[in-house]
């Protein structure tokens, strides 16, 4: 008997949203990172495409996401990353799921609005 194969789509509950941002400065490095929630279903697992765009940058950046926690992080933690934000910068994301079998979907049309982590007044 053959397997079935997965023709279904990922399934976004929500469009993802800010849960946490963080800017702090440690021995060890730099957190300057986003977290968006992850309202994502789907029976294989799941990378999402995070295109990312500044007005500071001439073209957006794109990074593939594995979901931690239940969460989308975009942004540097602490000895590495996906995008190094300026402070409180504008930008927008573009989310689309990808599941095991390639099918692809996106939460909505249109790219999330959010704002970079502020620079904490005790750093300035």
């Amino acid at each position: 008997m053959a397997a079935k194969t997965d023709t279904e789509a990922p399934h976004w509950t929500a469009t993802p949203a800010v849960v946490h941002q963080e800017y702090s400065e440690n021995s060890e490095g730099i957190n300057n990172y986003v977290f968006f929630s992850n309202p994502l279903e789907d029976a294989s697992p799941v990378l999402v495409r995070a295109t990312i765009q500044s007005a500071r940058l001439a073209a957006p950046v794109v990074s593939y996401l594995i979901p931690w926690q239940n969460q989308l992080g975009i942004g540097w933690f602490t000895c590495g990353g996906n995008f190094q934000f300026a402070f409180g910068e504008e930008c927008t994301v573009l989310f689309e799921a990808i599941d095991a079998a390639g099918n692809r979907s996106r939460p909505t049309g249109r790219p999330v609005p959010f704002q970079a982590p502020p620079r904490p007044a005790s750093y300035r």
